[in-house]
C-alpha cells in the first residue's frame, strides 16, 4: 500500500470495526449509560438501555464484563475483535494496550448514537 497516506487524525484511535459472535453486539453488552446532565451535579445521568431517548447525547457505557467473560468461556479468546483504522484486528486487550481506552465501550456508544439519532 505505498500509495496510502497513513491516517494519524484524532479518529485513528477510535475502533472502525468490531466482530463477534452472531447476534452479540456491542450494545447488547452494555449494563448502563453515562448520558449528559448538565443540570445535575454530576454532569451526567446513568440510565439503562430501555430508559434511553432520542436527543440523548452518550458520554459513556459501562460493559457487562460478566456477560463479556461467559461469551469468551464459550467461543474462546477470538470471540471479538476490534478493527482499527488502518485495517489492522486486535483483541480486546490489545486494544486496551494500544490505545488506553475499551473498544467495547467506543463501539457501543458510536452504534446506540447512531440508532437513536435514527429514532
Amino acid at each position: 500500500m505505498e500509495f496510502c497516506n497513513k491516517w494519524d487524525g484524532k479518529e485513528a484511535s477510535l475502533p472502525a470495526g468490531y466482530q463477534g459472535p452472531a447476534g452479540v453486539t456491542a450494545v447488547k453488552l452494555i449494563k448502563s449509560w453515562e448520558v449528559l446532565d448538565a443540570e445535575s451535579d454530576e454532569g451526567f445521568a446513568t440510565k439503562k438501555t430501555a430508559e434511553l431517548k432520542k436527543g440523548d447525547v452518550i458520554l459513556g457505557a459501562n460493559p457487562n464484563n460478566n456477560s463479556i467473560a461467559r461469551i469468551l468461556q464459550t467461543y474462546g479468546s477470538d470471540a471479538f475483535r476490534f478493527t482499527t483504522a488502518t485495517g489492522d484486528s486486535l483483541h480486546p486487550k490489545d486494544w486496551f494496550d494500544k490505545y488506553q481506552t475499551n473498544a467495547f465501550t467506543l463501539i457501543a456508544i458510536r452504534d446506540k448514537m447512531l440508532e437513536l439519532k435514527r429514532g
